[in-house]
């Protein structure tokens, strides 16, 4: 397994983040683009690490 690993339902893995985060929001009833500190990282550090 790769971090990060979760396990969205019994037996059903998943290794993408975006993948998590939105799970998570919708079992927490937000948007993922409401969350600051996602939407930080997404616009701020995240993009400095990508390839152009």
């Amino acid at each position: 397994m790769t971090f990060p690993t979760a396990e969205l339902t019994p037996g059903r893995f998943t290794t993408e983040s975006d993948a998590i985060v939105a799970h998570l929001a919708k079992r927490a009833c937000v948007e993922p683009d409401a969350l600051p500190t996602d939407r930080s990282y997404l616009d701020g550090l995240y993009q400095s690490l990508q390839t152009p």
